[in-house]
C-alpha cells in the first residue's frame, strides 16, 4: 500500500529505504516479515506517515486505507498507555503492558 501510494517503482522504493531490492521482494512475497528497522527506514523516509499505524493488528479488514497520516486535532487529551513498544538496535523489541500482571 505504501509502495502504490508513493508512485514510486519497487525498485525506486527499495532505493529510497536504501535495503536491497531482493530483500524487499522477499517481504512483498511473503518470504519474510518486514523488521523493525525497515520499519524505522520507512519512517524516515516518509515522515508524513503515522508510525501507529504498523502496530494496528487489524489482519480482517479488506480496506486499502490512504497513507495513513497523524493529525494534531484527532488525538485525544484522555489517553491511557496500553501498550509500550521499546525498539533496540539489534532490530529486536519487547512489548510492556502496564495492564499485565506480574
Amino acid at each position: 500500500m505504501v509502495i502504490k501510494e508513493s508512485g514510486l517503482s519497487v525498485s525506486a522504493f527499495a532505493d529510497r529505504l536504501g535495503i536491497q531490492r531482493s530483500g524487499l521482494s522477499h517481504i512483498l512475497n511473503g518470504r519474510n516479515k518486514p523488521s523493525i528497522d525497515l520499519i524505522e527506514k520507512l519512517l524516515l523516509a516518509f515522515p508524513e506517515m503515522d508510525a501507529n499505524y504498523f502496530f494496528k493488528a487489524d489482519a480482517t479488514s479488506k480496506k486499502s486505507p490512504s497513507l495513513p497520516v497523524a493529525s494534531p486535532d484527532e488525538k485525544s487529551e484522555n489517553r491511557t498507555a496500553v501498550r509500550v513498544i521499546v525498539c533496540y538496535s539489534d532490530a529486536t523489541f519487547d512489548t510492556f503492558d502496564p495492564n499485565e500482571t506480574k
